[in-house]
């Protein structure tokens, strides 16, 4: 199976997950001789040779100021609450500089801070399970959001915050 793998240019990580699913397989249903597979130098060398031939991880772009300041308008003026939220979505991404699957997993506790005199302002969140803070001592600890609540364009994108959730 692992040469498939290698055949069929396989993500790197699916050799580990499949041991590793096999693993809870025997586990549960009492295989015997289970020891004598996961000892096993051959299989143990093909996960890892795959790992060492995986492709350099590569950044996605960062998005220009142009789409960032379309992301803005349309949360002010996108239309219907669906495509609205999409671009509040999109922006708090931008800004928070959050992970997607961090940004998921946010509370609905969404709060604008803002000066007296209204000239600065930050949203802030916080995430509750997180990626860096599901292992270790930080395991359970959420993860302080916050971000500049004024976009690119002046637009207090924050307040808007509260008045999509509301209808959404």
């Amino acid at each position: 199976y692992l040469r498939e793998l290698r055949a069929g240019g396989c993500m790197p990580t699916r050799p580990k997950s499949v041991l590793g699913s096999l693993k809870l397989a025997a586990h549960v249903l009492r295989c015997r001789g289970w020891a004598r597979v996961e000892q096993s130098e051959r299989i143990a060398g093909l996960a890892h040779g795959l790992m060492l031939t995986k492709r350099p991880t590569e950044k996605s772009r960062e998005p220009f100021c142009s789409e960032v300041r379309a992301f803005e308008t349309g949360v002010k003026h996108g239309g219907c609450v669906a495509d609205r939220k999409f671009a509040l979505d999109l922006v708090a991404l931008c800004f928070t500089r959050l992970r997607f699957s961090d940004y998921t997993r946010m509370g609905a506790n969404d709060r604008v801070d803002m000066s007296a005199d209204l000239r600065v302002s930050y949203y802030e969140n916080r995430a509750d399970i997180t990626k860096s803070t599901q292992h270790g001592r930080r395991s359970g600890v959420p993860l302080p959001v916050a971000a500049p609540a004024y976009g690119l364009t002046g637009l207090h994108w924050g307040a808007e915050v509260v008045e999509i959730y509301k209808t959404w």
